[in-house]
C-alpha cells in the first residue's frame, strides 16, 4: 500500500486555526454590518425626530393664527386672534362663496399678537359689500317717509348669503415672522405653502 502523507500534527493544528479565523472573520464582519446598520437606523431615526422637531417649530407661529366670521346682523364680521408673540404680514382672506373681482378682499398688511380676539373692520365692511353684492337684483324702496330701506326680500337673501358664508368659512393667506409663507383652507388645515399673487389693496 502507498504512504499516505497526512500531514504533522502542527499542520492539522495551522490548518484548523485558519479555518476558526476564517469562521470568526466572517462572523465579526456580519456583526459590524449589523451594527452598522442599527447605527444607520438609529441615524434616521434622530434625523426624522429632528425633522419634526423643526417642522414643529415652523408650524408653531402660523398655526396660532386664527381667523373666522360671525354674524353681526346683515353684515359679517371678521374676527381674528394671534396669539404669537409676533406679529405675521401680508394676510390675506378669501371666500368660497366669492369668485372674479370679488374673490379676495383686502390683504392687511400687519396682524399685531393679541390678548384677546379682535375684528378686522375694514375687512369685515369689505366682505360684507361683496357678500351683499351677490343679491344686487333685489331693489331697495323707500318707505312712507321717503327713506331708502331694503326690501324683506333683500333682507332674507343675505341673511341667507350670510349663514352660508359663515358655514363656508374662509381661507387666509400669510407670512409668518421668520419670512415662510403660510395658508390656512376653510377647513381649518393649515398647509405651508408660496406667496399668494393676487392684486388686492391694502387695509390702512
Amino acid at each position: 500500500m502507498a504512504n499516505i502523507n497526512w500531514g504533522s500534527v502542527p499542520d492539522w493544528f495551522a490548518g484548523s486555526g485558519a479555518v476558526l479565523a476564517l469562521f470568526f472573520a466572517r462572523r465579526a464582519v456580519k456583526a459590524a454590518h449589523a451594527t452598522n446598520e442599527q447605527q444607520n437606523k438609529q441615524l434616521r431615526q434622530l434625523e426624522a425626530a429632528e425633522q419634526r422637531r423643526d417642522d414643529d417649530e415652523r408650524r408653531r407661529q402660523a398655526s396660532q393664527l386664527a381667523v373666522w366670521l360671525v354674524r353681526d346682523g346683515d353684515s359679517v364680521l371678521v374676527r381674528f386672534a394671534n396669539t404669537s408673540s409676533q406679529p405675521v404680514y401680508r394676510l390675506t382672506i378669501t371666500s368660497p362663496l366669492l369668485t372674479g373681482d370679488f374673490n379676495q378682499v383686502k390683504t392687511v398688511p400687519v396682524v399685531p399678537p393679541t390678548s384677546e380676539p379682535s375684528t378686522l373692520h375694514d375687512t369685515s365692511r369689505e366682505l360684507t359689500s361683496h357678500l351683499q353684492y351677490l343679491t344686487r337684483e333685489v331693489k331697495y324702496f323707500n318707505d312712507a317717509d321717503g327713506n331708502q330701506i331694503a326690501s324683506g326680500e333683500w333682507r332674507r337673501q343675505v341673511a341667507k348669503i350670510v349663514s352660508t358664508a359663515i358655514e363656508e368659512g374662509i381661507n387666509i393667506h400669510y407670512l409668518d415672522s421668520s419670512g415662510n409663507w403660510w395658508r390656512r383652507n376653510s377647513h381649518g388645515q393649515l398647509h405651508e405653502g408660496e406667496k399668494l399673487v393676487i392684486a388686492s389693496q391694502e387695509e390702512d
